[in-house]
């Protein structure tokens, strides 16, 4: 076990001395952090430690300096107002503070007796980071035997080249998906959590393609319980037209069986592009739609939708009403996140500076392509509705099968999302300002007015739910919440459990929505998968959607332009009058009512840059 103790040991013996060159970002400080964080991992896992690659290392530092940037630009300020800093401009003055302030370590024990809870979440962040790579490192060397046998049979690996980091969150005391480069020159994705519903959505994916007659590759799972193992998936072009096809209607069966499943946040970063096949990669969310309250209908009928899924085109929108697309189909980079994120202005002067600006989304691997060029899906809406109906018609016409089929989810542990991952982050940063690094009263003060929202919230569900996000935004971790399938209790990240959570389990409300399946059903989800498909990856009009057209709508065009004099003549009024009754025949037909009969809803779809557009 590695100690705390061993940790601080490591930082007050080591020289800071290196030659770097200086980012803007007080390079030489962070790098001293990253040297003490190798050595105490030589110590505990032996003289050979694998290489830990660029990105690894930016992600690294990058946390650090989450929790220590704002404090040693504070810092720097409070030395330039006491005309400590030498220097002929504010470069000058900025590489002084960097190299004479940073460099010394009686300075840095001032910063840290004045910030004690800063040097507490770093020694914390060093220590639990050599834990898990230690962790990694053991689970990896005591496996490899049965990782060859299962991933690598014909080209068996020997050791670790190099570790990357995955794209995740940091969760339960630090831990993350990590990608370890092996020395036959393959990949493998290490996870630390329990994979059994990774498993077992590939088998039920297998049975399903196999009974249909479709070929579909998918990647290799092993499940250990606490942590697993799976193969790399790269993204691949299609080199045909027909690949793309085929590409888009094994989408269609993903949709499909997101749909009975129930499935969420299967967005952007989750899908890869392999080839002809649409591979997910993280099926946390895979088993969903459980409930903590009554719905209404039309809510309930969204919930239960195409829509929910994340597959197609699905927008989050901003305060100024502007939608991101981040379906799995075709969302992601060359986009303008949601929210407002946390940068660092004039890097490398004494004149840095955090402020908030919005960022674009990165670019995914979500997006297919034939020979390198991307094709928009609505091109290929046709292909995407026979895999969601050759897999709706499948259902419903073998319901004792797939029943007899599904209970494989029922013991699998399922993801609970309470807030986006991105209001997580923006209340971790709000946790690391100066001001709230000093002592631990102020830090709680701050959770309190940010999550407990002073205890105003008297619902016992949501209070025990802002209780644990507290504790573990506390320790620097993305909170973390999982269910049992066929289960109502919600299990957080420290291990406490709020009983009969749900009123009701996934198990039990994916059966409800199998048994309301029917071909009535089926044509309503066809006909949204049309709608939000005739959109591009920036919501603009694809091409217009004629299937729907209301009836009188042609007679109006003809006849426009044959005002005379400012009067509407028979034909026009005749025309207006067939458009509202075919209005309000859409209406009656698309309204979903209540039980009693006393309330209705409609499920309304708004594409993104509608204002844009003028409509």
């Amino acid at each position: 076990m590695i100690l705390k103790k061993e940790i601080e040991e490591h930082y007050w013996k080591l020289e800071r001395k290196y030659d770097i060159a200086d980012q803007g970002d007080y390079s030489l400080f962070y790098e001293h952090l990253k040297v003490i964080f190798f050595e105490v991992i030589k110590k505990e896992c032996g003289s050979v430690i694998p290489e830990f690659t660029k990105n690894f290392v930016q992600a690294f530092l990058g946390y650090l300096k989450r929790i220590t940037l704002r404090t040693l630009i504070f810092e720097m300020e409070l030395c330039e107002e006491c005309g400590e800093l030498q220097g002929k401009d504010e470069r000058d003055k900025y590489c002084y503070f960097a190299n004479c302030f940073l460099g010394d370590s009686s300075y840095l024990k001032e910063i840290y007796n004045e910030y004690p809870i800063m040097y507490q979440d770093i020694m914390s962040f060093l220590t639990l980071s050599a834990q898990n790579i230690c962790e990694v490192i053991g689970r990896f060397e005591s496996d490899i035997e049965e990782i060859n046998f299962r991933f690598f049979q014909n080209n068996p690996c020997h050791k670790i080249q190099k570790i990357d980091c995955g794209a995740s969150d940091m969760h339960n005391q630090g831990k993350t998906v990590l990608i370890l480069e092996l020395d036959n020159e393959e990949k493998i994705v290490y996870k630390p959590r329990n994979l059994t519903i990774d498993q077992v959505y590939k088998e039920f994916l297998q049975w399903i393609c196999e009974k249909l007659g479709i070929v579909y590759w998918w990647n290799s799972v092993w499940d250990r319980g606490e942590y697993g193992w799976c193969s790399w998936v790269s993204v691949l072009p299609c080199i045909s037209y027909d690949e793309l096809e085929r590409y888009y209607e094994r989408n269609g069966i993903l949709l499909g069986i997101s749909y009975l499943l129930g499935s969420e946040d299967m967005h952007y970063e989750n899908l890869i592009a392999h080839g002809e096949y649409p591979v997910l990669i993280d099926l946390e969310l895979a088993v969903g739609s459980r409930r903590t309250e009554s719905l209404e209908e039309e809510k309930r009928v969204f919930m239960e939708s195409v829509l929910q899924t994340g597959l197609l085109p699905m927008y989050v929108w901003d305060k100024e009403g502007e939608g991101v697309n981040i379906g799995a189909i075709n969302g992601g980079g060359g986009q303008f996140v949601s929210m407002d994120f946390p940068v660092v202005v004039n890097p490398g002067t004494i004149w840095m500076h955090v402020e908030y600006q919005r960022p674009y989304l990165k670019e995914g691997k979500n997006r297919a392509t034939l020979n390198g060029e991307f094709i928009q899906p609505g091109k290929f809406r046709k292909e995407i509705i026979l895999g969601f109906e050759k897999l709706y018609q499948f259902l419903i016409q073998n319901k004792e099968q797939v029943l007899e089929r599904i209970k494989i989810f029922e013991k699998v542990n399922v993801r609970y999302v309470a807030r986006q991952t991105q209001e997580y982050f923006l209340l971790l940063m709000s946790m690391y300002h100066p001001d709230y690094l000093m002592n631990e009263k102020k830090r709680e003060t701050l959770l309190e007015e940010l999550i407990y929202q002073n205890n105003q919230c008297k619902i016992k569900k949501i209070q025990w739910v802002q209780m644990q996000e507290g504790e573990e935004l506390k320790r620097g971790d993305i909170p973390y919440f999982w269910y049992e399938a066929n289960k109502t209790d919600l299990h957080s990240a420290t291990g406490n459990i709020y009983k009969n959570y749900f009123l009701k389990s996934s198990m039990q409300c994916m059966k409800e929505r199998f048994f309301r399946m029917s071909q009535q059903n089926m044509e309503y989800q066809k006909k949204l998968i049309q709608i939000v498909t005739s959109t591009n990856s920036t919501g603009q009009k694809a091409e217009v959607y004629q299937e729907n057209k209301l009836r009188g709508y042609d007679v109006l065009l003809k006849i426009k332009g044959t005002l005379k004099g400012g009067k509407i003549n028979r034909e026009r009024r005749q025309a207006e009058i067939c458009i509202a009754e075919n209005i309000g025949e859409i209406l009656l037909k698309e309204a979903h009512w209540s039980d009693d009969k006393k309330s209705v809803g409609w499920i309304n779809i708004m594409m993104a840059n509608h204002r844009g557009r003028g409509v």
